[in-house]
């Protein structure tokens, strides 16, 4: 399995231009920090090219918020990929990483 980590920082980019199908950036709560490292997300999903989606999860007594942006033609990624990390809260397999890298499109 080979991994692609030139996202990282990058990911509105690799997106927009190399093919990155979605991204997603996961804070409790009680943060207040710029998960999106800056990155202008909201002027795409404004302009109708990212779908942004947001979901809950309960980790290590904490809540946490996921923010996951996908491509129009990609957006049946969200739903699995939401579906992934509420099953994995307590027990996360290699098949899990797995899927996961899939789905954001680090695996090649």
């Amino acid at each position: 399995m080979e991994y692609d980590f030139s996202y990282v920082g990058n990911e509105l980019d690799q997106m927009l231009h190399h093919g990155k199908p979605m991204s997603a950036f996961c804070r409790a709560v009680s943060e207040n920090i710029d998960e999106f490292s800056g990155q202008d997300f909201l002027r795409y999903v404004q302009e109708g090219k990212i779908i942004k989606d947001i979901f809950f999860v309960g980790l290590h007594n904490e809540r946490c918020i996921y923010t996951v942006f996908t491509k129009p033609d990609q957006h049946w990624r969200f739903n699995v990929y939401k579906a992934l990390k509420k099953s994995g809260q307590k027990i996360w397999s290699n098949e899990q990483e797995f899927l996961e890298s899939y789905l954001l499109g680090y695996i090649r």
